[in-house]
């Protein structure tokens, strides 16, 4: 509705939308290298003697070992 007037504007409706919390995680995904499903696996790293740890979340393929961050990878 680029060209709406104003009388068609005021005639919307509102809507409302309900997102789950986990709707924009992503647990899977198609290697780019071979075309495999990709599996979510999370990898803890600690610095410091262990007082702060991190969780790398990434998806692996199995077939070829390629790892990604995102699917944009």
């Amino acid at each position: 509705m680029e060209d709406a007037t104003i009388e068609e504007l005021e005639n919307l409706e509102e809507e409302s939308l309900k997102i789950e919390r986990d709707a924009f995680e992503v647990n899977e995904g198609i290697c780019k290298e071979c075309g495999e499903k990709l599996i979510k696996v999370v990898e803890n790293k600690s610095i410091l003697d262990g007082a702060i740890t991190f969780h790398i979340i990434k998806l692996k393929c199995l077939k070829c070992g390629k790892e990604y961050l995102d699917l944009d990878q």
